[in-house]
């Protein structure tokens, strides 16, 4: 096998095992983040917010689901033509995470709905790190 054919092979799977680890993270992001919806209500939370839809569980796996596959995409593709960035990109987006976990306190009801939805952010932080952060390479 070439050297140029070597690099192709090596590369379709690096991009396998990321849509993988992608698919993965994302997955276990909204099991953990229904986890939390059903432990948040269980604890008393009302689950109501100022928001045109109901907080239930649809809302929370497509919630989490979407910006997460939506914003990979993005990365992968962005990846492909600067490699170098995909580290920025994956703090940027564990920071967006993380400053966006203070906005439920201002659109929940009461303060166990706003910690609830708090932790569902730290929870999608965290899995975006686990997928988009890159990886050391070996042959």
């Amino acid at each position: 096998m070439s050297s140029s054919q070597q690099t192709a092979v090596h590369t379709q799977r690096g991009t396998a095992s990321e849509l993988v680890r992608i698919g993965a993270a994302t997955a276990a992001a909204v099991v953990v983040n229904l986890l939390i919806l059903w432990a948040g209500s269980a604890a008393g939370a009302s689950l109501e917010i100022d928001a045109p839809y109901d907080l239930n569980a649809a809302a929370v796996a497509l919630s989490t689901a979407m910006p997460m596959l939506a914003a990979s995409a993005l990365v992968v593709l962005l990846a492909r033509r600067y490699p170098a960035a995909r580290r920025w990109f994956a703090w940027a987006g564990a920071a967006f995470a993380l400053l966006t976990a203070a906005m439920p306190f201002t659109v929940a009801e009461d303060t166990a709905t706003a910690v609830t939805l708090a932790l569902m952010h730290l929870v999608a932080g965290t899995a975006w790190l686990t997928a988009i952060m890159p990886r050391p390479t070996t042959r």
